[in-house]
């Protein structure tokens, strides 16, 4: 298991897995709900959307889809990063999700609504971005990479 998040006003958790898969449990039951399969590889990271009725989930297979939360069906799919999507972050009341990418060193903003990839930042050259963070209530994103660096 690479991720989990639990889903907004409901009883369930979205795991996401190596097996290609992102698994979706009743955390009162402890049964599986669903299993969602639309990547082709890993699912390193899962982010709820705040505000909205999704989350995004990012793959070794380069891609992020958007997924609604009461359907358990895929919205759309982000392409643009040339490495594996490590780290997903969303920045509430707005349309924003920031991705983070293994090996291309880049942190791309998205509007996950139309699927436009509105900016590319280049922040560590040579090391992954492993993590990200926006920080409340500013315009900031924090990055962590393997180099133990973080950028603000």
């Amino acid at each position: 298991m690479n991720s989990i998040i639990a889903i907004p006003n409901s009883e369930y958790i979205a795991c996401g897995k190596d097996d290609v898969s992102i698994e979706i449990w009743n955390y009162y039951t402890g049964k599986k709900i669903s299993t969602l399969k639309e990547h082709k590889e890993s699912v390193n990271s899962l982010v709820v959307i705040p505000n909205s009725e999704f989350f995004a989930s990012g793959s070794d297979d380069k891609t992020i889809i958007i997924w609604n939360y009461n359907t358990m069906k895929k919205v759309r799919t982000l392409l643009g990063h040339v490495s594996s999507v490590e780290a997903l972050t969303a920045i509430p009341n707005t349309e924003y999700l920031v991705s983070g990418c293994g090996f291309d060193d880049t942190i791309k903003i998205w509007n996950y609504n139309s699927g436009e990839n509105l900016k590319n930042i280049t922040v560590n050259e040579n090391y992954s971005i492993i993590s990200l963070a926006w920080i409340n209530n500013t315009d900031y994103i924090a990055s962590g990479s393997s180099d133990s660096i973080i950028k603000i």
